[in-house]
């Protein structure tokens, strides 16, 4: 599938792409959680590494940036709402069972919230301005090497 050329459709499928990226990381990390593969440890540990650093990167990014801003024109509140919520600091897995359903439905409800149709009400500068935060956020310099690392 081409990526789409339309301003308003851009968003919505940038996002798509890497909250489709979080849940593959994700859906590679947790099976191996039980029984982690202790004779290659180290590349299993970096991966996980990579996620986590790149997801609360990724985050930090939308919440400090990206929601406040289409909140402005748009409701984004439970969005908003979603995305300060904490996690207890358990164990790994402890963690990722918790963060499981609230991150998948999180991860699916943005991307439909960015239907090409509720940006409307932007300006074409304003899209711009989001694409730029997009295509220069450093964080997503890490999504390319999860979607092609091989799997723990």
């Amino acid at each position: 599938m081409a990526f789409p050329t339309d301003l308003y459709e851009r968003l919505q499928a940038s996002m798509g792409h890497a909250h489709d990226t979080y849940r593959f990381a994700y859906q590679t990390i947790f099976p191996h959680l039980d029984s982690p593969p202790v004779e290659d440890l180290d590349n299993f540990l970096g991966y996980v590494r990579a996620w986590a650093s790149s997801i609360g990167g990724f985050h930090d990014a939308e919440e400090a940036v990206l929601l406040p801003f289409l909140n402005q024109k748009l409701d984004f509140s439970a969005e908003l709402e979603q995305h300060v919520a904490e996690f207890e600091a358990a164990k790994l897995k402890t963690m990722m069972e918790a963060l499981h359903d609230p991150l998948s439905v999180h991860l699916s409800e943005e991307v439909d919230d960015l239907a090409p149709d509720n940006f409307k009400v932007l300006t074409t500068n304003e899209l711009d301005m989001i694409a730029y935060f997009i295509n220069h956020s450093e964080k997503f310099v890490t999504l390319p090497f999860m979607r092609l690392k091989l799997r723990p």
